[in-house]
């Protein structure tokens, strides 16, 4: 391995080699039909890319980070349909694993409705939709769309936006999703201090954080003090 692709897990080129897949970036989807999705081209769907900077390695504490939701869910009104995208909004990756996409409509027509996705990355959009995805109904007024095995192939700050027409209604909702990378430290720790704490079992620990902080979709709304130590195990 090239001492600058990183320490373990999969480097930064083979991240990017992986990503020349000719995924898309947008995509619209109509009804149950077997007609491909439409894949639009990066350039046309593009917004400004985003301002905030890459994420760093992995730490820690990162499974227990804040993630209270950093804006609302937009809807197109009180009639409009019911829209759930999966991956949930504040969903954490480490940068190359694989997931699957879901965007669920509920209230619709699931033989016209249309449902468009488009995926925005730290520098523009995202060309991580590749493939046929599944089209399924599971219910008489509902539409899923599911790409399998997707991938964002570097950090950063992702943004996917699902837009569902159905009628003359149209509504839309975006989740947030953080990728980061798992870089082994450079030298080895030559002194280890262990902290051992009684009676500070996980599910101890698990309901001092619930009720001292508050949970939203298994997400934590803050830390106790000995998460944000660097190193802790249980």
């Amino acid at each position: 391995m090239n001492k600058n692709d990183g320490q373990g897990g999969l480097s930064r080129r083979a991240l990017l080699q992986a990503a020349g897949g000719g995924g898309a970036a947008a995509a619209a989807i109509v009804g149950l039909g077997a007609q491909p999705a439409a894949a639009q081209s990066a350039a046309a769907q593009a917004g400004p890319a985003g301002s905030r900077s890459p994420v760093g390695p992995l730490k820690a504490a990162d499974p227990h980070a804040l993630t209270q939701r950093t804006r609302p869910r937009r809807r197109g009104g009180p009639d409009a349909a019911e829209i759930t995208v999966l991956p949930i909004d504040r969903a954490k990756f480490l940068a190359g694993a694989t997931f699957d996409l879901r965007v669920e409509a509920v209230g619709v027509d699931p033989q016209t409705a249309r449902i468009d996705i488009r995926v925005k990355g730290p520098k523009g959009p995202a060309e991580i939709l590749v493939g046929e995805p599944e089209r399924t109904s599971s219910a008489d007024d509902s539409l899923e769309i599911t790409y399998r095995g997707l991938h964002y192939p570097e950090p950063g700050d992702y943004t996917v936006e699902a837009k569902v027409r159905s009628g003359n209604r149209t509504s839309k909702d975006e989740v947030g999703h953080e990728v980061v990378l798992a870089e082994a430290p450079a030298a080895p720790a030559k002194n280890v201090i262990f902290f051992l704490g009684d009676g500070m079992g996980q599910p101890a620990v698990t309901a001092a954080r619930i009720l001292s902080k508050g949970l939203t979709e298994g997400k934590y709304h803050g830390l106790l003090e000995m998460d944000r130590m660097d190193y802790r195990g249980w």
